[in-house]
């Protein structure tokens, strides 16, 4: 399953409606037809919770979006004003399923515990 990371969702003027706007090249393949099977949409942008006393931030949705391929390309384009000209697929958050999973580590446990410990090392190192 694909997935992409996203730092903040695209609002209307209103801000009462969200989109998310997905790369092209994120979607289909170098002739343009779309991947086979889903992709995980992470949205890291986070908000104010209004119940905490401190008013932490928290992020704005806890779970990603899950959208087969095919279908997010039947969504308007829109090209950004960037040196390669990239196309977005703006995709509003209220046709996307949320998909209830966990965020999950990117390396395992192990490989987190010797890259702690060489880090360690080079601290100790360094202050001899």
């Amino acid at each position: 399953m694909r997935e992409v990371h996203l730092g903040s969702p695209i609002w209307n003027g209103d801000r009462t409606q969200t989109f998310v706007g997905v790369a092209r090249f994120r979607l289909v393949d170098s002739i343009g037809i779309p991947h086979k099977g889903n992709i995980l949409i992470w949205v890291d942008y986070k908000v104010k919770d209004k119940n905490d006393p401190e008013g932490r931030m928290v992020l704005m949705w806890k779970y990603p979006f899950i959208i087969k391929c095919a279908d997010a390309v039947r969504y308007p384009v829109q090209v950004l004003n960037d040196f390669h000209k990239t196309k977005l697929y703006i995709i509003p958050t209220d046709d996307m399923k949320v998909y209830e999973t966990r965020r999950k580590r990117t390396m395992s446990q192990a490989d987190f515990e010797s890259l702690k410990q060489a880090s360690l090392a080079v601290k100790t190192g360094n202050q001899e």
